[in-house]
């Protein structure tokens, strides 16, 4: 597998689709006439994606907006002080809902950028958890999280949080572009210790890494 950042120029068509794929139903029966489940192997040519944690000052942004054609996802400010220094767009978001919805835009639409960068992916992943527990305050009343005034994420709930975080990172996997995504760094505890460090470790769900 190659992997290929730099991208030649081309012009602008609709961002490309998955293909639905077709089922392969295989019969064994003796004198069926099936094709073959397997297919000369190739070379490929993929995207990078990229997984960049860190402590702060560490360069995780400066990185990021060096790839070719950036369009930003900009959940905190980093890229604020780069703006004469690289040539990429940005936005400016606040919600999980702003940034899903630029992938979606990213997924149908034409346009030329070649890397999406998610800076961090830390605050999209607080986003989200806020969003729902907005949404769960208003929903379960008679739940045990519900505290008034805030929602306690009990856990059958983190079922349906996890459920579009996945659904977010199919989509930034599916994309035909370079995907960056940077997360902030934290104190890693160990196992059976109160409190005892034993590292450190990236802030944010914690299957990001797969």
């Amino acid at each position: 597998m190659k992997t290929n950042v730099t991208l030649p120029e081309e012009p602008k068509t609709a961002a490309p689709k998955a293909a639905p794929t077709k089922p392969i139903r295989l019969d064994f029966k003796k004198g069926a006439k099936e094709e073959a489940p397997f297919q000369k192997s190739k070379t490929v040519q993929k995207r990078l994606k990229l997984f960049l944690w860190g402590e702060s000052g560490s360069g995780k942004t400066t990185i990021s907006l060096q790839f070719p054609k950036v369009a930003a996802a900009d959940l905190e400010g980093g890229c604020d002080l780069y703006g004469d220094a690289f040539d990429f767009h940005v936005l400016k978001a606040t919600t999980a809902d702003e940034v899903m919805a630029a992938v979606d835009w990213l997924h149908t639409h034409k346009h030329d950028f070649r890397t999406l960068v998610i800076d961090p992916i830390t605050v999209y992943w607080d986003a989200l958890q806020k969003k729902w527990s907005d949404i769960f305050l208003n929903r379960n009343k008679g739940s045990k999280g519900h505290k008034f005034e805030f929602y306690d994420l009990q856990p059958r709930d983190w079922m349906t949080l996890k459920a579009e975080f996945k659904e977010f990172i199919r989509k930034l996997i599916a994309l035909d572009m370079n995907v960056i995504c940077t997360a902030r760094q934290k104190t890693q505890y160990a196992d059976g210790g109160f409190m005892k460090a034993a590292g450190e470790t990236f802030d944010g769900e914690k299957s990001l890494p797969y």
